[in-house]
């Protein structure tokens, strides 16, 4: 099954999620920060990554969150071949506030390969996972 480092500042959230992923069979890691989650890509292989895209700290959002972390993992495709292929599903919930609207399409272009506002049915994350997932990885 796949391995999967998911990374979202609200904690309660990230917890449900992994614990529903694990009862798929995946193996889960999270963590709460990008720093966080680029150690743990740096020194591991994983299948997929899951990531928050506003991430806020004392509840400001934190300039190095989920944007900063899908770009650093495409900026690394050159330099490290097991990142190459990491399929990242990018997921907010700032998404449905108005001005915001523009955070869900900018994960997109930078390099998300399926976006997903909160709230998300964990059937679809499933599914997507499982999508993803699927695509044998290329070997670089």
């Amino acid at each position: 099954m796949p391995r999967i480092l998911l990374m979202d500042d609200d904690m309660p959230l990230a917890l449900e999620v992994a614990g529903a992923l694990r009862k798929e069979g995946h193996e889960v890691v999270v963590t709460n920060t990008a720093t966080d989650a680029r150690d743990e890509l740096w020194h591991w292989d994983f299948d997929l990554l899951i990531t928050d895209i506003v991430v806020r700290k004392s509840g400001r959002p934190v300039a190095d969150g989920g944007f900063g972390l899908i770009s650093w993992v495409r900026q690394q495709q050159i330099a490290t071949p097991e990142l190459t292929h990491l399929p990242i599903i990018a997921i907010s919930g700032a998404a449905s506030h108005p001005a915001l609207q523009f955070i869900l399409p900018t994960a997109d272009r930078i390099g998300a390969d399926v976006v997903l506002e909160k709230p998300f049915d964990m059937v679809q994350i499933i599914a997507e996972i499982d999508r993803l997932c699927s695509v044998p990885k290329a070997q670089g």
